[in-house]
């Protein structure tokens, strides 16, 4: 009872910060930069967001790192929390990755409309995340747009392999070297070099009629696996709903009758309209799946007839 009591305790927590970030309305503190007006209502704190309006406008630049962003921001004078120390790299990268700032509610993985007053622009936000690699290190932004920038990576070290012209005309290509010694660091290819591995490896991606042929009737025949794996879970699912709706109607009745308390009757009633509403959003992706598994098999083997013409004829920016 103690266990139960504690579980429905934590969904209805669950439910009502969801409800407040529907709502618009920040679910915790707000972010270094804001302070809270009342219970609800954040707004900028025109102390502290000075600091973060100044670290996007730096990092999203491209070409500075979190640490120098740090130490600039220091010597300009800017204080975090009105302290002597700096702030820490994580503290920093953490804050410049949280979308609030733009005027939006994160909640468990989803987005939505805030009614607090937008810090900086969503266009500022996006350029600052563009300026983060998978790494955490900046992303070094070049007017130049080369071909095979940020598709290969070092067979060596795993680094990313970068791109630089020298003499004004000649485009080289060589790993960045990024995460310590790398004997390809200082190893250079011609562009005209990798044009050629990539446009044979292409050429290599490709079906004749026969095989086409044969993959579609492959693909029927998979599909018809997955319709009847799909009745099954259908069929499944729409059992528990039965069930579930049963243990509604009878703990409804024995509220009516007094055997239980309002409160129990309550947390019970919501659990499991929650498990209900769970059932019918995996209903409905069961009833999607079988159009897109057939639509997404097709696309690829149409895709694969002509992969070398579109190779072939796209720009770099493609």
């Amino acid at each position: 009872m103690a266990k139960n009591y504690i579980d429905n305790l934590s969904e209805e927590v669950r439910k009502g910060l969801k409800q407040k970030a529907e709502q618009g309305y920040c679910t915790g503190k707000p972010p270094y930069g804001y302070k809270k007006l009342d219970k609800k209502i954040s707004i900028i704190d025109p102390e502290t967001s000075p600091l973060m309006k100044r670290a996007f406008e730096l990092y999203s630049q491209g070409d500075i790192s979190l640490e120098k962003v740090i130490e600039k921001l220091y010597r300009e004078g800017f204080k975090y929390k009105q302290e002597k120390h700096k702030m820490i790299r994580s503290q920093l990268e953490r804050l410049l990755k949280n979308p609030f700032y733009y005027g939006v509610i994160s909640f468990n993985n989803k987005i939505y409309h805030g009614v607090h007053e937008p810090l900086i622009s969503k266009s500022l936000f996006d350029k600052t995340q563009i300026a983060f690699r998978k790494d955490n290190k900046p992303q070094y932004i070049n007017d130049h747009n080369f071909a095979f920038a940020g598709m290969l990576n070092c067979a060596e070290c795993g680094c990313t392999i970068t791109a630089e012209i020298k003499k004004e005309k000649y485009i080289y290509y060589h790993c960045t070297g990024g995460k310590g010694k790398c004997s390809q660091k200082y190893q250079n290819v011609r562009q005209e070099e990798l044009e050629k591995q990539f446009d044979e490896a292409i050429k290599k991606v490709s079906i004749t009629e026969k095989q086409d042929k044969w993959i579609k009737e492959t693909l029927k025949v998979s599909l018809e696996d997955e319709k009847n794996y799909t009745k099954e879970r259908i069929n499944s699912l729409t059992a528990q709903k039965s069930v579930i709706r049963d243990r509604i109607e009878k703990i409804y009745i024995d509220k009516i009758d007094g055997k239980i308390t309002e409160e129990f009757w309550r947390s019970k009633h919501d659990q499991w309209t929650n498990e209900l509403e769970t059932i019918n959003v995996v209903l409905n992706s069961f009833e999607k799946a079988s159009i897109k598994f057939i639509e997404k098999g097709n696309e690829i083997i149409e895709l694969c007839k002509v992969a070398y013409d579109v190779y072939f004829c796209e720009t770099p920016e493609y």
